[in-house]
């Protein structure tokens, strides 16, 4: 429910600053002939081309013209929002938010509500948070999504090439999200959202 969560998760996925190479979604991958569709820290070319209403756009104009502030709206709205991140308690927002990221947002919500034994919709909405209000704390709850997420990693097909990479990333999504679930736990009474 910390919307606070927000700028950390995009620190940690995006880097922090305009001329960094970037967090955990650094590269700038066109070079990779296997890439069907390029893309600058994390950021898919056909997803920029949507955001700004112009399927003319290159892989060089998005390496070029791509700013972290535009990243950091694009990630508002396409992932953040979509998995209810402001809905969500401290440090699940963020293990989701980036799990969409990685995987699409429709995944990330149905692996969530899989876990909770709602109805599966691709949506996390006031019946999912319910629910998700009685599968323990928000550290316990990280842990539980995390190790789903592992295994889930682990059945597919791309593992063996790519699995060790998306473990790291992972564990330390993890810690991340662990850290701002105690923040939040121990915040003064006045400095927790009510939304």
């Amino acid at each position: 429910m910390a919307a606070s969560s927000f700028d950390p998760w995009c620190e940690f996925a995006f880097g922090v600053s305009e001329t960094s190479p970037g967090g955990k979604e650094g590269g700038f991958n066109a070079d990779d002939p296997s890439r069907e569709n390029p893309t600058w820290r994390g950021i898919e070319l056909s997803e920029w081309r949507d955001w700004r209403h112009d399927q003319t756009l290159t892989a060089d104009d998005m390496r070029d013209l791509l700013r972290l502030s535009e990243i950091k709206e694009i990630s508002h709205e396409n992932y953040w929002n979509v998995v209810n991140g402001d809905g969500l308690p401290a440090g699940v927002d963020v293990l989701l938010s980036d799990h969409a990221l990685n995987a699409g947002p429709e995944t990330a919500a149905i692996l969530l509500q899989r876990m909770l034994d709602v109805r599966v919709d691709g949506k996390i909405g006031p019946i999912t948070l319910l629910a998700l209000r009685g599968f323990g704390t928000p550290g316990q709850s990280i842990i539980k999504i995390r190790n789903k997420m592992e295994a889930d990693y682990r059945s597919d097909r791309k593992f063996p090439e790519d699995g060790n990479g998306w473990l790291a990333r992972l564990n330390i999504c993890t810690a991340l999200a662990i850290k701002l679930a105690a923040a939040a736990s121990i915040a003064p009474i006045g400095a927790v959202s009510q939304t």
